[in-house]
């Protein structure tokens, strides 16, 4: 049986906050999540700011989160390294492996 995390969870771990300045971000975009009583129960609409130039930014990043998602980055780094040779896949053929 797959694993999977709810949506809160995803949230609570920093992960949504990663996914979102790392990736959406400063392409414009963010993932949104809806909530219930204060709690993410599913994924929203991804919003889409890419006309505006600087697009989404945080005014507070949330400290705990960052380092729950380091934490988690890091705890497969070593292992991913030294069993394929890279941490994040490469994107393409003629793109070296990252180690970040």
């Amino acid at each position: 049986m797959t694993k999977t995390l709810s949506v809160e969870e995803f949230r609570a771990l920093g992960l949504l906050q990663e996914v979102n300045r790392k990736v959406l971000h400063p392409m414009g975009l963010a993932l949104s999540v809806e909530c219930e009583d204060g709690v993410a129960v599913r994924f929203g609409q991804v919003i889409d700011c890419r006309d505006d130039p600087e697009g989404f930014r945080y005014d507070e990043l949330s400290q705990v989160k960052l380092s729950f998602a380091r934490d988690l980055f890091e705890a497969k780094r070593k292992h991913r390294e030294a069993k394929l040779g890279w941490h994040v896949q490469p994107g393409h053929a003629e793109e070296k492996p990252s180690t970040q």
